[in-house]
């Protein structure tokens, strides 16, 4: 059979376009991040479990957390911003979820050395953090130590897929901290050192980016962003400053790399096997405990 001639592929082409373009904007209902949601329910968690939010930010999912599961919940932070805007939101959910301000806790601390007990939360939530954390080893490592045994972690983590080049990886490093921690193989080597058993693992960005640009159409808004900081930077730079600039073009490139399948976007179900046996960690060992509901004891410590 004879090829084509170049012509005929073109008016080929122009023949279908307008119904391609048709059938491209219908949805194809993709899910989007409260599917994480979904897997907290699948744990089947028993009332007033303990969930530790690792990386809370301005406390959102611990909010959603204690509202869908009648579960006590930490949010564990380093900074101090990110706790305030935590605690407002905490105290404004009272007014739709009476009571739920006494099942969150709220205390400074990093991923690399929690300020709690050993064994003594039922399920970690570490959403989109750990990509700014140098030291994965040692953010894992604090999982499975305070994880009960046969306890889960529901993890969230972006990476870099193979076709992202070294020049769009410097920019992820000015958004995300260390490139290191956003090496898919780097990831798993940390879970495998941690001793934490991996149930699933699945890629979800694509998916999600969909979800977020149907919904209230952000990536294909920071395109337009990204060509107005391109385009004018001396504005933008002079108005904010060089370091704002540099990342807001980042942040900008992230959700345009993210549509484009630039980004290894992952969930983990890890579960604790009953025989780690985790070392005890100086934190817990000289710190003053604050309970949550009498079943959780956390050490802050006040000098991170």
């Amino acid at each position: 059979m004879t090829e084509p001639s170049l012509a005929g592929k073109s008016a080929r082409y122009e023949a279908i376009e307008d119904t391609f373009l048709a059938e491209l904007d219908e949805s194809l209902r993709p899910r989007g991040s409260d599917t994480l949601y979904d897997l907290v329910d699948e744990l089947g968690l028993a009332d007033g479990a303990i969930v530790l939010d690792a990386g809370c930010g301005k406390g959102h999912h611990a909010i959603e957390l204690a509202r869908r599961f009648d579960v006590g919940v930490i949010g564990i932070d380093p900074a101090p911003i990110h706790l305030d805007k935590a605690a407002e939101a905490i105290a404004a959910a009272e007014s739709t979820t009476p009571g739920i301000s006494a099942r969150i806790n709220l205390a400074p601390g990093r991923v690399e050395r929690l300020p709690l007990e050993d064994g003594s939360v039922d399920v970690v939530w570490c959403r989109d953090v750990l990509g700014a954390v140098e030291d994965l080893d040692a953010a894992y490592s604090e999982f499975a130590r305070v994880l009960r045994p046969k306890g889960q972690a529901i993890i969230y983590q972006s990476g870099l897929a193979p076709d992202l080049t070294e020049q769009e990886a410097r920019r992820f490093r000015a958004l995300d901290g260390p490139v290191t921690s956003a090496d898919p193989g780097r990831i798993d080597a940390a879970i495998t050192a941690s001793g934490l058993h991996v149930d699933r693992r699945f890629s979800v960005g694509l998916e999600w980016a969909e979800h977020l640009a149907e919904t209230n159409g952000k990536g294909p808004r920071r395109l337009l962003h990204l060509a107005r900081l391109l385009r004018q930077p001396e504005h933008y730079i002079e108005r904010f400053g060089r370091w704002e600039y540099d990342v807001m073009v980042a942040d900008c490139y992230w959700h345009l790399w993210r549509l484009m399948g630039k980004l290894d976007e992952k969930v983990y179900l890890l579960t604790k096997p009953t025989d780690i046996r985790p070392e005890v960690s100086p934190v817990t060992a000289s710190h003053s405990h604050l309970c949550l509901g009498g079943s959780i004891a956390l050490g802050v410590d006040h000098a991170q």
